[in-house]
């Protein structure tokens, strides 16, 4: 685990595999997500992977919707009806 408290290797394998296969990374997939973004997820990951963590993190992690739904709406992104 690095200095700032994240691994990308900790993450559920399945949710790697996702990433892995959504960026055509091959061989492991914490090492090459590593390799492409730093030690830990930043705003360029977010941007490219932005379809697979809907499908795959958001429908599955409420809690996680609920914040990011949240943080959106005071920025007055989306549907503020």
């Amino acid at each position: 685990m690095s200095r700032n408290g994240f691994s990308w290797d900790q993450l559920d394998q399945a949710f790697l595999g996702s990433l892995a296969n959504g960026l055509l990374i091959s061989g492991d997939a914490a090492v090459g997500l590593e390799n492409r973004f730093g030690s830990k997820p930043n705003e360029d990951f977010i941007r490219e992977v932005w379809p697979i963590l809907i499908d795959e993190w958001l429908q599955k992690d409420v809690n996680a919707c609920v914040l990011i739904a949240k943080a959106l709406r005071n920025r007055g992104v989306g549907d503020l009806d």
